[in-house]
């Protein structure tokens, strides 16, 4: 279930939407809220289909994902997502060994995600986050 959403984005000093998927609430609520206390606007799902129903009404500037779900991986998701928000930046968080194949196989469909392992240090996390929103743009032909 997402967190109760603010009154306004302009709330938030970075201006920035995340959405965070992960299988476990508590995970996905923590990192939400540690993105919050750095300025981010952060919504948190425990439900694939939720957050991919969420983009279809509000476009997020970046998809924060758990690699391996079990109602749908963490690049099945991102695919959704990239489908109905296509500048939807994207890190997937890995704790195994399996999420290359998940990496190849988007890679394999012309998409690169970007993998963290986890669990990582909240300040790693918000490095990570920050550099991606300071990236430019990828070209469909990178």
């Amino acid at each position: 279930m997402p967190l109760p959403p603010p009154s306004s984005r302009d709330e938030h000093p970075t201006g920035k939407l995340v959405y965070v998927a992960h299988w476990n609430a508590l995970i996905a609520t923590t990192i939400a809220a540690i993105l919050e206390m750095k300025g981010f606007d952060a919504r948190a799902f425990a439900h694939p289909r939720e957050v991919v129903h969420a983009a279809q009404l509000t476009a997020p500037d970046l998809l924060l994902a758990d690699a391996i779900m079990p109602e749908m991986n963490g690049v099945e998701l991102a695919l959704h997502v990239s489908q109905v928000r296509p500048k939807c930046k994207v890190l997937l968080l890995s704790g195994g060994a399996g999420t290359e194949n998940l990496l190849k196989a988007a890679r394999d469909k012309g998409l690169h995600f970007e993998s963290l392992n986890s669990p990582l240090h909240p300040d790693e996390l918000i490095e990570n986050v920050i550099r991606v929103f300071e990236e430019p743009p990828q070209s469909a032909n990178d």
